[in-house]
């Protein structure tokens, strides 16, 4: 599953977890632990790391973090793209 459908399951489950203190806790505890499982996946350079840059860059709070995390994102989405698409979206450029 490409990575920008796991995180629109991520941004629908985020709606939910709002209106439910629990459900946000622990959806917050696993972003934590899943950003650091994200950061291992980047440093392997798989096919899909520009996604996964995207992903780690709202996963994190660190905004020096954020901030490399979307260059990397931007540096390497392919013109045209749904990545590229939403990175323009999101922040007006790619």
């Amino acid at each position: 599953m490409p990575v920008i459908a796991r995180m629109e399951t991520l941004r629908r489950a985020t709606i939910y977890a709002a209106s439910s203190p629990r459900a946000a806790t622990d959806l917050l505890n696993a972003f934590l632990y899943g950003y650091a499982l994200v950061e291992n996946a980047i440093a392997m350079k798989p096919r899909d790391a520009a996604a996964m840059e995207l992903a780690a860059s709202l996963m994190t709070k660190d905004k020096a973090s954020a901030q490399r995390h979307r260059s990397n994102a931007s540096a390497g989405a392919a013109p045209a793209s749904a990545l590229a698409t939403n990175i323009k979206e999101f922040w007006g450029t790619t």
